[in-house]
């Protein structure tokens, strides 16, 4: 194998593992929202201060989809790169 095919292994394997990273943190960002609703609920909290929490959780969401989205276009272009140096 050669040096530039393993550094694009080693680069796919970084993108992995940040993706996974990036994933379990947006799973504990929807568990939160939907304690920030239960809590919302249940504590009677002030409405607007309630909706600011959910804003904010479902921003940070967003934010984290988008950084899913440009792993996936960076690993897309490794794994075309890949080909090309094993085709």
């Amino acid at each position: 194998m050669t040096d530039d095919s393993a550094n694009l292994l080693e680069e796919l394997r970084a993108l992995r593992h940040g993706q996974e990273a990036i994933l379990r943190g947006q799973e504990a960002l929807r568990a939160d929202i939907a304690d920030v609703r239960i809590s919302a609920r249940e504590c009677e909290m002030v409405p607007g201060l309630a909706l600011n929490l959910v804003g904010y959780l479902q921003l940070q969401v967003a934010n984290q989809t988008a950084r899913i989205d440009r792993f996936e276009q960076r690993l897309d272009r490794i794994g075309r790169q890949l080909d090309m140096v094993a085709g």
